[in-house]
């Protein structure tokens, strides 16, 4: 069936009409402008988006709102003792500031925290240290979750020490886009600096020689500011019900594989879907937007929340488009929620065998989402997939990373138009338009919840093991299984309902699914009430339940296990309550 969607209408014809001349005009335009969030280039990055979509005669609106951003404009590091020396750094978005002449304390080194790409956090290296009053050194770039513990322990500031030679520009906040007035304390207090790798090195040298005096510099530009959010509307056919393709438009810097190229495809993907349009039974809707890099994923969150209800009835998958046409990028690593595994790996699969630019190509592991790359709709979509198209690992450009395909310029000045690759570029574009027509025109959605039960029973035996009999997850356990089972007789249905002519059939089954995602990913993924946005911090399936393994090291009758058992008990009724809610769901059409 998937090889059949490739061949298919629109698919061949708009794989077909790639125009990678097109794409790469759009590049070069983008590497005159410096597309910081709320200023005058990205701006000027909007219109444009807005005039090709105007001259292409695509529908299209340009959104006007202020977000809270914060922009990074000076920092300092200079140690005075044991001898002085003057460090080159950057500080990032939402660091606190620190008074002119800097902050000065003792500097503490406290090892290399590992790094994951959004799916756990390494916090032992902060466990059994005092940090109170001291600048904190830590190895590795910079990540939200290290500010939010070394603020929470009494540190005076936070010191990266790249694991590069180049200095990348972050995001230090875990407020998911505009903080709430009761998230304001997610935005950190503590001035936040970044060195490169050697002088990273040098610094934790003479941490291990004695005692080391610094004093840390830092200023942030934060407030609000006015951002315009481009939005391309290709109606289906037959159905209300959309997928929504997006990724950002702001970068650091010209930053042309980050996020210039994703640009590019998704404009050259809006002019070809639209003049296919009436081939589509469902709609595509094409989101650029802003304040990604300066407020945490600012214009996805606004939308979200603006357009929560729509969203929520109509779509059908979020498709995240993020650092397409990176030179090298050989291997395609895709990420999506469980349900959409196999359907991604049959694509990928096919695609890389029948793809004339995908000869050096190999298909990569397939993971679920972490916590970052605008992933706003875990709970009104639920069903979302990312194509990464990855360096290998053990070229030389390749580095650990987040995006730009792991390419060492990520988020620095030396992203520019040579790190692209236009047949790359054209090839991964390709992708997204088989993709997109497939899930567009699928008769029956493409989705085995078996995959999302598999992961919940996995996650609670995982769970169980850990906290070694303190805490009974038999009732999630029980649950668990009889949604496991509830899901194979959901896929044997849908199976069915694929091969018959019925379309009320087909939306019946398909419309079942799509509220599954809605109950179950928010269920899998998240511990906040659907219409709040989780924290930018990597998590765990069953974030809520995890603190389940701090159990088996707790004296059980002590304040701090029957708190937490407390705790642990009504994560598991939400979840079980989540369950119930599923199988009722798929109750009705079995």
């Amino acid at each position: 069936m998937t090889f059949e969607w490739i061949k298919a209408s629109p698919a061949a014809e708009v794989m077909a009409a790639v125009d990678a001349d097109r794409m790469w005009r759009m590049l070069e335009y983008f590497s005159t402008l410096k597309r910081d969030s709320g200023k005058p280039d990205e701006h000027k990055a909007c219109r444009y988006i807005v005039q090709n979509l105007s001259d292409a005669g695509v529908p299209h609106d340009l959104f006007e709102f202020d977000a809270y951003l914060s922009h990074p404009l000076s920092a300092g590091l200079k140690v005075y003792h044991p001898r002085w020396r003057q460090f080159k750094a950057i500080t990032h978005s939402f660091s606190g500031n620190t008074p002119p002449a800097g902050v000065a304390g003792e500097v503490v080194f406290i090892g290399a925290p590992e790094f994951y790409p959004g799916m756990a956090m390494d916090t032992s290296l902060f466990e059994n240290v005092d940090l109170r009053g001291k600048i904190v050194l830590a190895e590795g770039l910079v990540r939200p979750w290290k500010t939010r513990i070394a603020q929470q322990k009494g540190a005076l500031a936070l010191i990266n020490a790249n694991v590069t030679d180049q200095l990348h520009n972050m995001i230090v906040s875990t407020a998911w886009g505009m903080p709430a007035s009761d998230e304001l304390h997610l935005v950190p207090d503590i001035p936040v600096i970044s060195i490169d790798r050697n002088d990273g090195k040098v610094l934790i040298e003479m941490c291990r020689q004695g005692p080391v005096e610094a004093v840390v510099q830092t200023q942030t530009e934060k407030g609000f500011f006015p951002l315009l959010l481009p939005v391309a509307k290709i109606g289906g056919q037959s159905s209300e019900d959309f997928i929504l393709i997006h990724g950002h438009i702001d970068s650091w810097h010209v930053g042309i594989t980050d996020n210039a190229t994703g640009n590019a495809t998704k404009l050259e993907l809006a002019r070809l879907f639209h003049r296919h349009r009436h081939q589509l039974k469902r709609g595509i809707i094409f989101a650029w937007w802003p304040g990604h890099s300066t407020g945490r994923y600012a214009g996805s969150t606004w939308y979200s929340d603006q357009f929560w209800q729509i969203i929520y009835e109509h779509a059908v998958v979020d498709i995240n488009v993020d650092s397409t046409g990176v030179r090298g990028a050989f291997e395609i690593s895709p990420k999506q929620t469980y349900e959409l595994e196999p359907f991604i790996q049959s694509v990928v699969s096919h695609f890389i065998k029948q793809d004339s630019l995908s000869q050096n190509c190999r298909l990569g592991s397939l993971s679920r989402q972490g916590r970052h790359a605008d992933q706003s709709f875990w709970a009104n979509c639920g069903s979302n997939i990312r194509l990464d198209s990855m360096i290998p690992e053990g070229h030389p450009d390749r580095v650990k990373v987040g995006g730009s395909g792991g390419g060492w310029w990520w988020h620095t000045e030396h992203d520019t138009l040579d790190k692209a690759d236009p047949d790359i570029l054209k090839r991964d574009t390709r992708l997204l338009a088989a993709v997109a027509a497939g899930l567009a025109n699928a008769t029956v959605l493409p989705m085995d919840h078996r995959r999302v039960a598999s992961r919940l029973l996995k996650r609670l035996e995982q769970l169980k093991q850990s906290c070694k009999g303190a805490y009974d997850f038999s009732g999630s356990i029980s649950a668990a299984n009889e949604l496991a089972a509830d899901c194979m007789k959901l896929f044997d249905r849908a199976q069915k309902a694929k091969s018959s002519n019925n379309p009320q059939e087909h939306a019946m089954v398909n419309r079942v699914m799509m509220k599954l995602n809605r109950i179950l990913t928010p269920a899998l993924l998240t511990d906040r009430p659907n219409h709040r946005h989780q924290p930018a911090q990597p998590g765990p399936d069953l974030p809520g339940l995890s603190p389940a393994t701090r159990l088996a090291a707790l004296d059980p009758e002590s304040d701090q296990a029957r708190f937490l058992k407390c705790q642990l008990k009504r994560e598991e009724n939400r979840l079980i309550s989540a369950v119930a809610q599923a199988r009722e769901l798929i109750a009705a059409v079995l």
